[in-house]
């Protein structure tokens, strides 16, 4: 009976610790969860990411260094599924045990480790304005085709609408207020929480612009190459010109940009302006965004708030992100099949076809919008 007690004793002393270092490891679990998160976060923002990590430990509950807690961070990381701005995060303690001290065990050493990384957003159309009514229009024959999904911010009745003979198809739809029109697939989920502006490290207004040569009005006729740099006064591209931009930005100051028409061609360009971009008179248009930089995947960064309008012919393509925050932005251009677009704009308006891309492979891969998110 003594020899059997005893085992009893050790039977119910491991049922009950071995419980209390479940719970602590699920704690445990969670702090690791919030840490790595925290660390990728930071890694994708250029932060810096082992404070990161262990603040986010320490707040859910296990401290570096205190009451024997170890939280090691592994960045960057390399493993499993993770590809992108990997963190690993690996927290050990050990705890003390009640019953099992009887046979010698006075604790038991628990641990637990979580991975994260970036992420792709799976949208590429966002409306940020809240009071916006609608926030995205979609009407006449427009016929639009995204291989990602759309975000409208609006909250009100309608958030967006889609009427006549359009057609708007995405992987998804999200409108914070309400939708009418039957032309969406597939149909809105509407009252949707809001989603914060994916450019807002570029802020909403656009940098100053100084010096430089002044502005360019470029006729019919004409083949210009342009050199990036100041255009203070802005740039005119009228029908029957061929301009070539090369790699760079061109900040446009308060002069803007106006095509009614000709061609345009550029490689790894950003226009900055604080005043409209119109094109117009359907140009032929292949731009595509830098892919290294400060503007890495902006193709336009234009913080007017009279509105814009960009449109192209059936061979244009406008590789990159258009970021219009403060205006509305009427769109009937097409992106290359080989690329991507991605629009963020106060309001958006459709006024044609349109087919938006999201292969990112000129970004290895990367989105310009990502997310972070758990992989282990």
């Amino acid at each position: 009976m003594t020899l059997a007690l005893v085992a009893l004793i050790g039977f119910v002393g491991l049922a009950l610790d071995v419980g209390f270092a479940w719970g602590a490891r699920r704690r445990m679990q969670t702090a690791a969860d919030a840490a790595a998160t925290a660390g990728a976060v930071a890694s994708r923002l250029g932060y810096t990411i082992t404070p990161a990590a262990k603040d986010a430990a320490s707040l859910n509950g296990f401290t570096d260094g205190t009451s024997g807690v170890s939280v090691n961070v592994t960045s960057p990381y390399s493993g499993g599924s993770c590809s992108s701005n990997c963190v690993k995060v690996s927290i050990d303690q050990a705890q003390s045990t009640y019953f099992l001290r009887v046979l010698g065990y006075s604790s038991i050493d628990v641990k637990a480790s979580a991975v994260a990384g970036a992420v792709n957003s799976g949208s590429c159309v966002y409306t940020l304005d809240k009071s916006a009514s609608p926030g995205l229009k979609v009407s006449g024959n427009a016929n639009i085709s995204l291989s990602c999904g759309a975000i409208v911010n609006s909250t009100q009745s309608p958030g967006a609408t889609c009427s006549g003979s359009a057609t708007f198809t995405a992987t998804s739809i999200g409108v914070a207020g309400t939708a009418s029109g039957g032309c969406f697939t597939p149909s809105p989920t509407t009252g949707v929480s809001d989603v914060a502006n994916p450019f807002s490290s570029l802020g909403t207004t656009a940098p100053s612009c100084s010096g430089g040569s002044g502005s360019q009005n470029i006729t019919n006729g004409q083949i210009v190459v342009l050199n990036a740099g100041s255009y203070c006064g802005g740039i005119t591209i009228h029908n029957g010109a061929t301009v070539t931009l090369t790699p760079g930005t061109y900040n446009l100051g308060s002069g803007g940009l106006k095509v009614t028409g000709g061609t345009i061609i550029g490689t790894g360009v950003t226009f900055v302006s604080s005043s409209a971009v119109s094109f117009t008179g359907n140009p032929i248009v292949n731009l595509s965004a830098p892919t290294s930089g400060t503007y890495e995947g902006i193709l336009f960064f234009d913080t007017d708030t009279n509105g814009s309008e960009i449109t192209g012919t059936g061979t244009s393509s406008f590789d990159g992100s258009l970021y219009f925050p403060n205006s509305n932005l009427k769109y009937s251009g097409n992106s290359s099949t080989l690329g991507y677009t991605i629009i963020a704009a106060g309001s958006l308006e459709f006024t044609g076809g349109a087919t938006l891309g999201d292969n990112y492979s000129s970004l290895g891969g990367q989105s310009p919008i990502q997310s972070s998110t758990l992989y282990e």
